[in-house]
Order: C-alpha cells, then sequence, then structure tokens
C-alpha cells in the first residue's frame, strides 16, 4: 500500500487557521464559563489554552520544517495570550451581569472602562504565565511530530 500524500499546502494551511482561529475562541469560552459557573478563575485553564492552541495551529500543517515551525511560535503566543485576556474578559462581564444585575452593554462598558486593571491583577498576570508555559509544552510536544 502506497503510503499517504499529504493535502496541498494552501488546504492544510487555511484547515490550521481555522483551527487556530476557533482553539483560541473556545478557549476563552471556556474560560469564562467555568469562572462564571465556579466563582473562581482556574489560572491551570491556562496551560490547556496554550497546549491546545500550538496543537490547533501546528498539527494540520504537518509535514513542515522545524524552521517555518518556529516562525510560527509568536502567533501561536499571541494566540494563546489574547485567548486567555477574552476569556478574563468575558469571565468578568459575566460576573457583573450576574451580581450587580446589570445589562449586558452596561456590563461590557464598565469592563472596557476598568480593562486595564483587571488584566494586570496578579491572577490575570499567573495566567498569562501559565498559559506561556502551556504553549511551551504544546508547541515542543507537536514539535517531535513535525
Amino acid at each position: 500500500m502506497a503510503p499517504r500524500r499529504p493535502e496541498p499546502f494552501p488546504v492544510r494551511f487555511l484547515f490550521s487557521l481555522a483551527l487556530g482561529t476557533f482553539a483560541p475562541v473556545f478557549g476563552a469560552a471556556l474560560w469564562g464559563l467555568a469562572g462564571y459557573f465556579s466563582d473562581r478563575v482556574y489560572a491551570l485553564l491556562g496551560l490547556l489554552i496554550g497546549a491546545g492552541t500550538s496543537a490547533a495551529i501546528l498539527l494540520p500543517l504537518r509535514p513542515i520544517s522545524k524552521r517555518t515551525a518556529l516562525l510560527l511560535l509568536p502567533v501561536v503566543i499571541l494566540a494563546t495570550l489574547s485567548s486567555i485576556c477574552l476569556g478574563e474578559l468575558a469571565h468578568t462581564v459575566l460576573f457583573m451581569m450576574r451580581d450587580f444585575n446589570s445589562s449586558l452593554a452596561e456590563a461590557v462598558v464598565s469592563v472596557a472602562k476598568s480593562m486595564g486593571v483587571i488584566l494586570t491583577a496578579p491572577d490575570s498576570i499567573l495566567s498569562g504565565i501559565l498559559g506561556l508555559i502551556g504553549v511551551t509544552t504544546g508547541f515542543f510536544s507537536v514539535w517531535q511530530y513535525l
């Protein structure tokens, strides 16, 4: 039996782009809902988001060179950190809607005004650091399959 030929690069790239967009959005939704329902923010979710984003972006591109994969590392880092920030903001919006009985528009405006304070809180910084650890772990786990 002949080995299976990989799909053409544009097809693999578009699939990677789709998964690379979906994984951080899914991670942010998971982050926000987990925080909403448990009244806690689990910083360890940053590890899972980082590893999942790495796998979602890199695995569909196989086979690619390791040099190309290294060029994608900043994209993976940016997607992971934006997912964690978006999840933190979504959690805060949901929290304000529930506990202060505010509408969605009021909660979004309030969170937008205090976004700098929310994202520079020690918990948010710890979540970002754990997200970077997750990116590193996920990236170099996928690295061996490239």
